[in-house]
């Protein structure tokens, strides 16, 4: 069982751990980093995209029920919501953009869809049986097409917050006297890695990926996840420790 299952929601903000509304049981985690403001690349200026497949039928039913677990990006993640929620709010910051606006509409079939625009721009469509459904499934959708219009972007923005997270567990390790963190792989039935991350004989978080080096980012995703929700004081006793 998915060890951030079932805990209360939270949103790293800055140096600052905030709770908000419950939804869907999808503990937030979004590392804000330094952005410099730029103009975004000319190939995604001006995005009319027509309606993709529902991304909501790629998430499946299973222990992570916050992975989007048949879309892989270009590096070989299997992206969670948290990492799409933060790598949205990173995009947006770099180019000097407003957060995303949202646009409901309810079908003939009960569901609601999502529209999400940014800088006045369609960005993605998201579905499911609520608004808030919808608005988290267009968050997958816009990170799965904007790092295929440009993948050194999400490069960019996994390679700060991995390294926020490694830091911030050796800081959890160096405070609680615990050895730095064990990391183990198996190469599932599913034909993809998985990375588990244990400290002191707990299972504190699991990653997936098409290879070893995305498992294991997802990995320490899901750690500092699952850690910062149990405890929102560590945090910023990190942070006042940097």
């Amino acid at each position: 069982m998915s060890t951030t299952q079932g805990l209360p929601l939270g949103l790293l903000n800055g140096k600052n751990f905030v709770s908000i509304a419950p939804g869907r049981n999808l503990p937030q985690l979004s590392v804000t980093v330094r952005v410099k403001a730029q103009p975004e690349k000319d190939t995604i200026d001006d995005i009319r995209r027509p309606k993709p497949r529902n991304i909501a039928d790629f998430m499946g039913q299973s222990e992570h029920s916050d992975v989007v677990h048949d879309v892989a990006l270009t590096d070989g993640t299997f992206l969670l919501y948290n990492q799409a929620l933060g790598f949205i709010d990173y995009y947006c910051r770099r180019f000097s953009y407003s957060q995303p606006q949202f646009q409901y509409e309810l079908t003939l079939q009960g569901n609601f869809e999502a529209t999400m625009t940014v800088n006045r721009r369609r960005i993605s469509f998201g579905s499911g049986t609520s608004t808030e459904s919808a608005r988290q499934s267009s968050f997958f959708d816009a990170a799965i097409y904007l790092e295929k219009e440009d993948s050194n972007l999400w490069k960019t923005y996994v390679t700060l917050v991995h390294n926020e997270m490694r830091t911030f567990m050796e800081y959890y390790c160096q405070r609680y006297n615990f050895a730095q963190p064990d990391i183990s792989y198996v190469w599932t039935s599913q034909r993809r890695w998985q990375a588990e991350l244990t400290v002191h004989g707990r299972r504190l978080g699991r990653g997936l990926g098409l290879s070893k080096e995305s498992a294991l980012k997802a990995c320490y995703f899901d750690a500092a996840k699952y850690l910062t929700s149990r405890d929102s004081s560590l945090w910023k006793a990190y942070v006042e420790s940097s």
